[in-house]
C-alpha cells in the first residue's frame, strides 16, 4: 500500500481547518500525522485537557507514566503557543488533572497566563491532590481572576485563590 492512500492529498489550509474543528484528543492524534500539521491543534478554539478521562489502575508505575504523558502534552501545547505569537482567542480552557505535586504550578501557572492571553470566555480547572488525605491545593492568584477580563464562565475545583480575604 503506498503512502498516498494513507494521507489524504489536501492542501495544508484545509487539514488545518479540518484539525481545528476536532475535539483536543483527536486533533492531537491527528496532528502527529504530518510533520506540517504538528501544532496545529494548539491553537484550537476550546481545549479539553482532561487526564482523568484516562483509564486508572492500581499499578502506581503506570499511573506515573500516563501522568508525565499527559504532563508533556501540556508542556507541548505551552512550546507551540510560544512559537506562534499570534494568539487565537480561547472559547474554552478546561484542565482535569487527577495528580498535583507542588513541582507542577509553574506549568498550570502558564498554562492560566495563556488561557487568559487567548481571552478564554470558559475557564473549569479541576486539580485533585495526589494526596487525599493531605489538604493540598493549588493556590490561584487573586490578580489572575481580576485579571481575567474575558471570562464569562468560571468553574474551579480542588483549588484556593490567594489572599481572598484581602478582597
Amino acid at each position: 500500500m503506498a503512502d498516498s492512500t494513507l494521507l489524504p492529498h489536501l492542501p495544508d489550509l484545509v487539514m488545518h481547518q479540518i484539525i481545528l474543528r476536532l475535539p483536543t484528543k483527536p486533533a492531537i492524534r491527528m496532528s502527529c500525522l504530518s510533520k506540517q500539521w504538528e501544532g496545529v491543534w494548539s491553537a484550537l478554539r476550546i481545549l479539553d485537557f482532561d487526564e482523568r478521562s484516562q483509564p486508572h489502575d492500581d499499578n502506581d508505575d503506570d499511573n506515573n507514566y500516563k501522568h508525565v504523558k499527559f504532563l508533556n502534552i501540556l508542556a507541548r501545547y505551552l512550546e507551540f503557543r510560544q512559537k506562534d505569537k499570534q494568539q487565537p482567542p480561547l472559547d474554552k480552557f478546561r484542565l482535569s488533572m487527577r495528580y498535583l505535586d507542588a513541582d507542577e504550578d509553574a506549568i498550570i501557572g502558564k498554562l492560566l497566563s495563556n488561557s487568559f492571553e487567548r481571552n478564554v470566555k470558559d475557564l473549569d480547572i479541576s486539580l485533585r491532590s495526589k494526596h487525599q488525605e493531605v489538604e493540598s491545593y493549588y493556590c490561584l492568584p487573586r490578580t489572575a481572576i481580576i485579571n481575567a477580563k474575558s471570562v464569562t464562565t468560571l468553574n474551579l475545583e480542588h483549588l484556593r485563590i490567594k489572599d481572598i480575604d484581602s478582597v
